[in-house]
């Protein structure tokens, strides 16, 4: 009875010494996993922070690009307008005389 319990428990340690072993190895490659999932999160992060800069500078470029086509076009409609007025008073002076 005392060698059947004895046995018992001798198993019960092994299996748990395994088992910690076990756990242990687990815990060292998730660490290792979890380490290669921050360095990838880090990349990615600098990666669309690179994007992000770059698109915000576009987009400014855009803007200023825009800005100066529409200077441009007010000019040139002004000027149009000028024109306009200047052939409808020629228009007008010749109906009436």
């Amino acid at each position: 009875m005392i060698g059947t319990s004895t046995a018992t428990l001798l198993v019960a340690y092994v299996v748990s010494v395994a088992l910690c072993v076990l756990l242990y190895f687990r815990c060292v490659a998730l660490e290792c996993e979890v380490g290669v999932v921050q360095e990838s999160k880090d990349d990615l992060r600098e990666s669309m922070s690179n994007t992000n800069r770059y698109l915000q500078q576009q987009l400014e470029r855009v803007k200023k690009e825009k800005h100066a086509q529409r200077k441009k076009l007010i000019t040139e409609i002004h000027a149009l307008r000028t024109q306009l007025h200047q052939i409808r008073k020629i228009k007008q002076k010749q109906d009436n005389g």
